[in-house]
């Protein structure tokens, strides 16, 4: 009777909860959150009790049944599939043994229960599964509290599964100086290297707006020392997992402000450096949702792709994020040195000549920072155009290799440079073939035959410092190839 009570109660406060979440404003409401609660379901497994059983026992029985109740628990959440909404189970007795459910984290017990039965209840919510880090047994009795003396029946030989049990099931309330001393671990990271602001900055007690900026930017530039942002993202990455374990509870909701802010520091760190380990995917559901929606306060939306150098809206980005030249010629400098990394293998001399300039920009204006963020200006627009269709007889496909040839010339003479030019035609005819070749990186012999020609065309070029570098160039030749198989087709 108790459980069928229950079911009936929880559907009123789950429907009275969807009405105040509705009734918050647009900025406050969560509609992912009012979607699963307009998803979820309530069930009661209850016994027949006989002939003179109340009518509302039996139709709450009678939908269990039918809706197939306890096995429906046990699947993950599907709106397509509406029977997966049964997440709340109200039982008496039943389900105590022989029910293996790993989805099950919350247990709530408002019975005495003892030795066998209580055992296999509470490890019902210990169960293994993908993305659970832990079960919640919340217990409005008390039998918790003298769980050693209401296991006693186990036996000597029962003794360590007991104390392997015992050792990870304690009380939530012991997870709150864990927090805490978690939380401090990063504070004390940040003091570490003269970011004495930090609690200030975590808890919004800022009220300068451009001061609070600027001390931002500084947490910033101190994770460009990998070192720092490794130990950020380890102290982090365990902060957060307290936080989830205590995230509806009083003490974790304090946290709340603290969590969101740090997520702000992790993204733009992330954002600034192109790390994608602080990307906060590790984070678990709750945590992530809450830094994501304080994230779009902010106009950053984490689910949109990454902003290219090359793209135009790249300036309007780094006008909102940033509002000093110092911190424009930071956000530019680093997103600049990454795209260099990411095509350097595609264009080696290319971007070695844009890497070149980066480091002439910043040593020339050293921290005249207006000066910078224009020259990295125009070093963008270069990038941009990228190279020209032609130049001087060598085509747009043509000219990575030819530049690679040219590179290890020192002697530049009108007919070293017609011959590079003619042994750059020779060579594009050769490499083609491995784009017309299926798998062609995948086989070993076809590799050596190419390889060996153009290592031939190299060594009889007429170009003394080629032929001397035939083999090496070969092997620089073939690696640009392949980097660059979509230009040979």
């Amino acid at each position: 009777m108790a459980a069928v009570r229950y079911k009936y109660e929880l559907e009123i406060a789950i429907k009275n909860k969807i009405e105040e979440l509705k009734a918050l404003s647009e900025e406050e409401r969560d509609d992912e959150r009012i979607k699963q609660l307009e998803f979820l379901k309530v069930h009661a497994i209850v016994s027949s009790i006989g002939n003179n059983e109340p009518a509302y026992i039996s139709k709450a029985r009678n939908e269990a049944d039918n809706n197939d109740a306890i096995n429906n628990f046990k699947k993950d959440f599907d709106y397509e599939k509406p029977e997966s909404g049964i997440g709340i189970l109200c039982v008496c007795d039943r389900l105590i043994t022989g029910f293996d459910a790993p989805i099950e984290q919350v247990m709530y017990l408002d019975k005495g229960m003892r030795e066998h039965d209580l055992f296999q209840a509470i490890a019902r919510v210990n169960r293994r599964k993908k993305g659970k880090n832990f079960g919640l047994i919340v217990d409005y009795f008390g039998v918790t509290k003298h769980l050693a003396e209401a296991l006693k029946i186990y036996t000597d030989k029962d003794k360590d599964m007991l104390k392997n049990f015992l050792d990870v099931f304690r009380d939530i309330n012991k997870e709150i100086p864990v927090l805490e001393a978690r939380y401090n671990r990063i504070v004390n990271l940040f003091k570490e290297s003269e970011l004495n602001a930090i609690d200030d900055f975590l808890n919004q007690n800022f009220t300068d707006g451009d001061a609070e900026f600027e001390f931002a930017e500084s947490c910033i530039e101190k994770a460009k020392n990998i070192k720092f942002r490794a130990e950020l993202l380890t102290y982090s990455k365990s902060f957060f997992d307290s936080l989830d374990l205590l995230f509806n509870t009083k003490v974790g909701g304090d946290y709340w402000i603290r969590a969101k802010r740090l997520g702000y520091l992790l993204w733009r760190i992330k954002d600034r450096y192109k790390d994608e380990t602080m990307d906060l995917k590790w984070a678990s559901q709750k945590v992530r949702k809450l830094i994501d929606k304080h994230l779009l306060s902010l106009g950053i939306d984490t689910k949109v792709q990454q902003v290219s150098i090359l793209s135009d809206e790249f300036k309007t980005k780094v006008d909102y994020l940033n509002k000093t030249p110092k911190s424009k010629a930071s956000e530019m400098e680093h997103a600049i040195r990454w795209h260099i990394k990411v095509n350097i293998d595609k264009d080696p001399t290319l971007y070695a000549r844009f890497k070149d300039r980066l480091e002439m920009i910043l040593n020339s204006y050293k921290e005249n920072w207006e000066e910078i963020v224009k020259e990295l200006s125009k070093l963008r627009d270069e990038m941009a155009e990228g190279r020209k269709l032609e130049t001087e007889g060598v085509s747009i496909v043509e000219a990575p290799f030819y530049d690679l040839l040219k590179a290890n010339i020192s002697e530049i003479s009108d007919e070293n440079i017609n011959k590079s030019k003619e042994l750059t035609h020779n060579l594009i005819v050769i490499l083609k073939e491995t784009a017309t070749i299926n798998n062609f990186w995948d086989k070993a012999a076809e590799r050596k035959r190419i390889q060996g020609m153009i290592e031939d065309e190299v060594r009889y070029s007429g170009i003394h410092e080629l032929s001397a570098k035939a083999s090496e160039l070969a092997t620089e030749l073939m690696k640009l190839a392949k980097n660059r198989e979509s230009d040979l087709r």
